[in-house]
């Protein structure tokens, strides 16, 4: 039995080291995972370089290499060849070595095309990296021995001893893969020569890598130049032509290039245009200006120096990346396009010791040779491209020679004006013998840019004494305004002038006064905007080929044109005058090679009105009552003529402001409604704007003095954005009136959409008509949008008297700014505390209290709880420890919907009459509770207060605890915590540790 007992026991003691082990074990095991994942949290994430790469990928080649060569000695050992057979297999032993060593520098290049990936996605290997990758392949000195000469082949992309160029392979790039080479300068250039018996144009050659491989001590046959407009490529006969190390520069020539003296270089063209224009076929020369010419200076540079080829010619190939020779020169077709060969002559290139061509600034058109480049090939269809060889290097002019470019030394030049309101013939013309009408005030002002000259002349219509007025046109110089010619002007009736014999070019053609709404200081050549003309005018521009008769002696010389008669005719409205004007050109299409420019004024007057709401509530708008804003000018912003771009400066204080900037509401400016609330507008006005513009302005209630209205405090603000826009009227003219009008003119296509009739003799359409409207926009202080309207004209507008306009006024959302004052007063209440024996105990009570207001209409018996207007809950007020049991309640309307007075009271919640006794002190009274409430709080004389109530809470009856003290309930909190301890503690020695009598 004891046995039996004892074996029992044994088997509990194993069970419980087992048990002891087990645990012990994955407490061990919980604190190693615990501080593995710590420690693993602390360390940084290794990363795996590339020279670690490439050290293991040499110790792979070198362990298969040399389990190769165990692999094949233990073969020859075993079958025991004989010494020719040795011989044999240790040549095939080397081929198969070699071919192991291609197919490594193979695999090597892949990976190092891998890795090599450039920004734009394509492969390329840098200097850095071939000769890195060149390491794993260097042979041994014995190695070095054993390789023949023929060994090393063009095949293998082996160039002599550079490591250079041993890294990279011509058979180990495939087609596909040399298609990289265009992406950038610093990848292998696509126009690199290819050496050996290699054609593909992608293929890397034997003796050439990416640019950036080759060093300064390097010569290299094609040099590329590219920015962001152009790209260069040269390519050299021969490649020793230039030295070593130069640079490949190209640098765009303008009027504002530093450096150069970039009008010799126009001169020069000038001076020779003829010879040009011969050797080009044209039939007539061109006058060569920055709008129709390009020029680039081409040159290699070497220590400061230009340096030409030595030998050979160079192969050049520009690109024009943004199209410049369409859009820039307006080249129609390949053959418009000449290309110009500007060097400075070698004798004063030594003479005046000229190393960079930009640093000739002092030479002249006589020191520059014109060259025609005839043989230079042209490409605007997709690419625009020229290509074209030569031997040396300067700058280079590309020229658009086309029939828009052919000029003659003389031409004339027609400005017509259309004034579209219907103003009629007196206001416009004001008679013939007058000075006083429009057309005897408009100024114009012709801009030759290539010349730096402006001509201006000013209109007039009286011609009694002739239609030509002689040197009417004067000539100033653009820089120091002084008169330097004069032309003839003649008036060829409704409101034409022609100006004849200008100098051949390119002009710009702007109206600059009008008498009405613009004044012009020709001395310093500027525009003056005329203030408060009651007028804002808008001006478009087209320029015209007019179709002419043979002769007009009727209106001069210059009149044998067939006119525009409306705004419509035009195909374009421009807002700034055409700078494209040519004068001379031959190629104009009508017998006088005339051009005509089309000026159509457009006159109206903005009217933008500035205006507020008001609302009155809480009372009734007394006869004495009076509310006044105020409106302030804040700023005018990115105000400007309506050409677009002559910006006017307006100060805050000459800002257009309405005709009054205070307005005062009465009750006779008032409506009611149902509910006895009141509503008025503010008008302060409109506002005449003249410029467009954004302009912004400040909008106020002036505080009155009447304490029982509460006058509103916000500041509100109002954007006038005045911009173009556009409508329609219709407008008839007499034919009897019009010159050179022809029904058929411009083949009838204008005239098709005129209702004509023969026996009045009228023409009328509907014609165009652009005006100045207004965008207001009000926002609140916070910037909040509140509201968005529009000003515009409707259809068939009175543009004969433009004051009359009527401008739609139109909101697109919101409402406008609105005032809002209420008629009110206030009262006060207070709260006291007082326990069962009357003491006050205001600072025992924690617990705020809520007390609700009613109110009712004077001499009414039904009280009701207030509801503020607009809300939709009962007013409440808290009273607590924070406030000291007292509030001050404002805004209380004095007035019902019926125009009786209110009368309020203020009433607690019943529940504390359980518990306490509560009456109500106003007005020297007590009120007991019972009496709900019992008592009315009534306006006082001044009629802004309702005097003060006061609340007392008398205890009833009190049950307090004895104090007795204590300790607070951490200690017993803590004890309990140690006894949870304990037996946890007991319960793991339990289980784990203690030791158990195997016989107990």
């Amino acid at each position: 039995m004891r046995h039996k007992y004892e074996n029992r026991a044994k088997r509990l003691m194993e069970r419980r080291k087992f048990r002891r082990k087990v645990a012990v074990l994955l407490i061990i095991l919980s604190v190693l995972v615990c501080a593995a994942t710590m420690y693993s949290l602390k360390q940084p994430a290794i990363a795996v370089s590339e020279n670690a790469v490439e050290e293991v990928g040499m110790v792979m080649d070198e362990e298969s290499s040399s389990e190769a060569e165990n692999g094949s000695d233990d073969e020859s050992t075993e079958e025991g060849g004989t010494e020719g057979d040795i011989e044999e297999e240790s040549s095939e032993k080397d081929s198969s070595d070699d071919a192991s060593k291609e197919s490594s520098e193979e695999a090597e290049h892949e990976y190092i095309s891998e890795e090599g990936t450039n920004a734009a996605g394509s492969d390329s290997v840098s200097v850095d990296d071939a000769e890195k990758e060149t390491k794993n392949f260097k042979l041994t000195k014995d190695e070095e021995n054993s390789v023949s000469d023929d060994d090393i082949s063009s095949d293998k992309g082996v160039s002599g001893n550079s490591a250079v160029e041993s890294a990279v392979s011509v058979n180990s790039v495939s087609n596909d893969d040399a298609e990289y080479n265009s992406a950038s300068d610093n990848e292998v250039s696509e126009n690199s020569a290819v050496s050996g018996n290699s054609t593909s144009e992608n293929a890397v050659s034997e003796n050439e890598v990416s640019e950036n491989a080759v060093s300064d001590n390097q010569v290299k046959k094609v040099y590329v130049y590219e920015d962001e407009k152009i790209k260069v490529t040269a390519s050299l006969e021969n490649e020793e032509a230039i030295p070593a190390g130069a640079e490949f520069v190209v640098t765009e020539l303008t009027s504002d290039t530093k450096g150069y003296n970039y009008d010799a270089y126009i001169d020069a063209l000038n001076n020779k245009a003829e010879d040009i224009a011969s050797i080009s076929g044209n039939e007539a020369k061109s006058e060569y200006n920055e709008k129709n010419t390009l020029m680039y200076d081409i040159a290699f540079i070497k220590d400061g120096q230009e340096v030409q080829p030595t030998e050979g010619a160079v192969n050049i190939v520009a690109e024009f990346k943004k199209n410049q020779l369409k859009n820039d020169l307006a080249a129609e077709e390949k053959e418009d396009i000449n290309v110009v060969h500007l060097p400075i002559k070698e004798d004063v290139k030594e003479s005046e010791n000229i190393a960079l061509t930009e640093e000739a600034t002092s030479i002249s058109s006589n020191d520059i040779e014109v060259k025609s480049l005839i043989d230079a090939k042209t490409d605007i269809d997709e690419t625009e491209k020229v290509e074209f060889s030569e031997e040396t290097f300067s700058v280079y002019a590309f020229c658009n020679e086309s029939k828009i470019w052919c000029l003659t030394s003389t031409g004339n030049l027609r400005i017509h004006k259309m004034v579209v309101n219907d103003f009629g013939s007196s206001f416009v013309r004001n008679g013939t013998k007058s000075s006083s009408g429009m057309l005897s005030n408009v100024t114009f002002r012709i801009t030759d840019d290539f010349r730096k000259k402006y001509i201006v002349f000013t209109g007039f219509t009286d011609v009694e004494h002739g239609r030509v007025r002689n040197g009417a046109a004067l000539e100033y110089d653009l820089y120091t305004h002084q008169i330097t010619g004069s032309y003839n002007v003649e008036y060829n009736n409704n409101a034409q002038w022609t100006v004849f014999d200008l100098p051949s070019g390119v002009y710009q053609v702007e109206e600059v006064a009008d008498g009405l709404t613009l004044k012009y200081d020709v001395k310093k050549n500027k525009v003056i905007p005329i203030e408060k003309s009651g007028y804002s005018r808008i001006t478009k521009y087209d320029l015209t080929v007019d179709d002419e008769e043979s002769s007009n002696y009727k209106f001069g010389s210059g009149g044998i044109n067939y006119r525009r008669v409306y705004s419509k005719d035009l195909f374009r409205h421009e807002d700034l005058g055409p700078d494209n004007v040519y004068v001379g050109n031959i190629f104009v299409g009508n017998s006088s090679h005339t051009e005509t420019v089309q000026v159509c004024n457009y006159y109206s007057t903005p009217l933008a009105p500035i205006s507020v709401n008001k609302c009155f509530s809480g009372g009734k708008w007394g006869d004495k009552d009076i509310f006044t804003f105020k409106v302030e000018a804040v700023g005018a912003y990115d105000t400007y003529l309506s050409d677009g771009k002559t910006s006017v400066v307006i100060p805050a204080d000459k800002m257009p402001m309405p005709e009054n900037t205070t307005i005062s509401v009465t009750k006779k400016d008032a409506v009611v409604d149902s509910n006895g609330n009141y509503s008025a507008e503010a008008n302060f006005g409109y506002v005449y704007y003249t410029y467009e513009g954004t302009y912004k302005y400040k909008v106020t209630e002036i505080q009155g003095n009447d304490k029982s209205i509460v006058y509103d405090k916000n500041e509100y603000y109002i954007y006038v954005k005045v911009s173009k826009q556009y409508t329609k009227f219709k407008k008839e003219y007499k034919t009897s009136k019009i010159a050179n009008f022809s029904r058929n003119y411009y083949g009838g296509k204008p005239w098709a959409s005129y209702i004509y009739s023969d026996d009045g003799g009228l023409i009328y359409a509907t014609e165009d008509f652009y005006y100045l409207g207004a965008d207001e926009v009000y926002e609140d202080s916070n910037g909040k949008a509140l509201g968005e309207c529009t000003l515009r004209l409707g259809e068939n507008p009175k543009t004969a008297c433009v004051q009359d306009n009527p401008y739609i006024y139109k909101y697109n959302y919101g409402n406008p700014i609105t005032f809002n004052n209420t008629r009110s007063a206030s009262l006060e209440v207070k709260k006291i505390w007082l326990d069962s024996n009357g003491e006050q105990e205001n600072e025992k009570h924690m617990t705020p209290l809520v007390l609700e207001v009613w109110c009712k209409s004077e001499g009414s018996s039904e009280w009701r709880k207030y509801i503020p207007l607009g809300k939709s809950s009962v007013y409440t007020i808290e009273l607590s420890s924070q406030n000291k049991w007292k509030a001050k309640i404002k805004d209380l309307p004095l007035y019902a919907p019926d125009g009786k007075r209110y009368v309020y009271s203020i009433k607690e919640d019943e529940i504390y009459q359980k518990t306490h006794s509560v009456t109500y002190e106003y007005a020297g009274k007590t009120y007991s509770s019972d009496q709900a409430p019992g008592y009315e709080m009534k306006l006082d004389s001044k009629k802004n207060s309702y005097g003060c109530v006061t609340i007392r809470n008398k205890s009833e009856v009190s049950y307090v605890l004895p104090e007795t003290g204590g300790i607070g309930d951490n200690p017993f909190r803590t004890i309990g915590l140690i006894f949870m301890a304990a037996a946890i503690a007991r319960i793991v020695y339990h289980l784990i540790f203690k030791k158990t009598n195997p016989t107990s």
